[in-house]
């Protein structure tokens, strides 16, 4: 839990704030760990993937796959969200059978869940309903 500390001078969150605030109270923070990784932004899926060129921006996704899954196993309280069904495709394709059984029960216990059921992320900034259709 973090506290508030509304004596922190911001204009914005002094006018958002209620002058009644109680500072005894606390705000429940939950961070989700999730994954926005882009599929052929600015590198290959391959290049992603594998993690290769990474003086343009960097990204291993299979790294990250491999890591979160096996934290996840060793940690049943532990939830990710997963988004590009592209790059999991791929790596699912590459895991033993041990391991897929693994994340098929990650699943099935709401530790792991797929949002937004796309290839890839679609752009959720200015989107148009075609544009998230089509990335189904």
């Amino acid at each position: 839990s973090l506290l508030i500390a509304p004596s922190i001078s911001n204009p914005i969150l002094d006018d958002a704030i209620d002058s009644t605030y109680n500072t005894t109270e606390f705000l429940n923070v939950h961070l989700i760990p999730h994954t926005h990784n882009d599929i052929g932004w600015l590198k290959t899926i391959d290049q992603y993937y594998y993690g290769s060129w990474n003086n343009i921006t960097w990204a291993g996704v299979q790294y990250i796959l491999d890591s979160v899954i096996g934290r996840m196993i060793r940690e049943p309280t532990m939830k990710f969200i997963y988004v590009e069904i592209a790059f999991f495709t791929r790596w699912w394709n590459e895991q033993s059978v041990a391991t897929q059984i693994a994340v098929k029960t990650l699943v099935k216990t709401g530790n792991l869940v797929f949002i937004n059921a796309g290839w890839c992320m679609n752009d959720e900034a200015a989107v148009y309903y075609e544009d998230s259709i089509d990335q189904m």
